[in-house]
């Protein structure tokens, strides 16, 4: 199925007003990929590896699954892991993040935790080991503990990553700002937060992202017009764009929901929005970002009359440079002479034009695009104002 990007926001009117009993809780519960063992003193999850791989592989395997060759950075840490570890491995050595980048350097964790905590054996680190950090977990007197050895051995190791904490996601009141967890710092993986904006009744929400810094396609933010994921969808975001949307985000009516979802490798700085209520009658052009393979395109305020002095644009870009965009009207009443929309056959209006269109049309009428992405600029002048347009568009091959 090809993949669109629509770069507006589509309001979609009608939907129900939030109330008190709608809030969400706060989810405090930590975050884990399965299989990854919780260590609630420390925020952070663990994976034994069953299999033996030398340290460079193992640190890559642990990078594969959202992680790093484990850090211990306490005592508390220590006696945590080694648990875990004599469990799982209770006659070899067990790789860890330490390591050295050569002979004359320090050791340090590869996760770039600071080195404050040491448990090496006796007369440990040694120069002629390696620049790697095996565990031997052999319970008793000064039995555990670490050794560097060779890079090169085969060893199974621990790998660590950060639990994944949702922020608390109710909001309420004339104004205020939302991020993603650790903002600015990374997010983490394997999150699925949820955010609840809620205005005074009469009131819609206006989003304005000031940062948007996410791992491409598979980490992403849902934005839904209502008090639940259940709402119509206004859009949803993913990628880069460090000084944020261009235009804002606005809900129809006293509520807002955003649902990031993340996967379980690569994590980024995240994202950085702020809100306020304003007015139901306020008008402001639709933002310029959707994805998704089709969805709905109106004329701000539809199915209400749009305002004047406008200049909305619009772009639909699909992530497959092999499709075309189709755009079909099912809804098309403006001013005659003077509130236009333009449409673009190209990422802006420079692009070849492939019509004008005011006053009425047919329903179904639809034009499609030679390239993969389409550019709309919707004009009105200072005065007479109607419905506006609704329409529809698709990915085609």
């Amino acid at each position: 199925m090809l993949i669109v990007a629509l770069y507006i926001c589509a309001l979609v009117f009608g939907a129900s007003e939030a109330t008190n009993a709608d809030l969400i809780v706060e989810d405090t519960q930590p975050n884990c990929p399965t299989g990854w063992q919780y260590g609630s003193a420390f925020k952070s999850c663990y994976f034994m590896a069953s299999q033996s791989l030398d340290w460079p592989d193992a640190q890559v395997a642990c990078e594969n699954i959202g992680g790093n060759l484990a850090s211990i950075n306490s005592p508390q840490e220590y006696d945590f892991l080694i648990r875990l570890a004599y469990a799982a491995n209770p006659l070899y050595m067990t790789w860890i993040g330490l390591h050295a980048i050569n002979n004359v350097s320090p050791f340090q964790w590869v996760d770039g935790t600071p080195s404050n905590y040491s448990k090496w054996l006796k007369d440990q680190p040694s120069d002629y080991g390696g620049l790697c950090v095996g565990w031997r977990t052999t319970y008793g007197g000064d039995l555990d503990g670490w050794r560097n050895i060779a890079c090169e051995s085969q060893q199974q190791f621990i790998c660590k990553q950060s639990a994944g904490y949702c922020p608390n996601g109710a909001q309420s009141g004339s104004s205020g700002s939302v991020s993603s967890s650790n903002y600015p710092k990374n997010y983490e993986n394997n999150l699925n937060c949820l955010y609840q904006i809620v205005v005074q009744a009469g009131l819609r929400v206006n989003l304005t992202f000031d940062d948007f810094d996410t791992e491409t396609t598979y980490d992403r933010l849902y934005i839904f017009d209502g008090p639940n994921i259940q709402s119509p969808s206004l859009t949803n975001l993913t990628g880069h764009s460090p000084k944020g949307w261009n235009d804002s985000i606005q809900s129809s009516g006293n509520s807002m929901v955003l649902f990031f979802h993340t996967d379980t490798t690569n994590t980024f700085r995240g994202w950085h929005a702020n809100w306020a209520a304003i007015s139901l009658n306020e008008s402001f052009c639709p933002n310029g970002q959707l994805s998704g393979y089709t969805g709905p395109l109106t004329s701000p305020n539809y199915p209400n009359n749009y305002d004047n002095r406008l200049d909305c644009l619009y772009r639909i870009t699909s992530t497959s440079k092999l499709a075309r965009i189709r755009i079909t009207f099912d809804y098309f009443y403006t001013e005659s002479c003077c509130d236009k929309l333009t449409l673009y056959d190209g990422p802006t209006i420079h692009s070849p034009q492939i019509t004008t269109l005011s006053g009425t049309m047919p329903a179904g009428t639809n034009y499609t695009s030679t390239g993969y992405v389409m550019t709309l600029l919707f004009h009105t002048d200072y005065s007479v104002n109607y419905k506006g347009f609704s329409a529809s568009w698709i990915s085609v091959a």
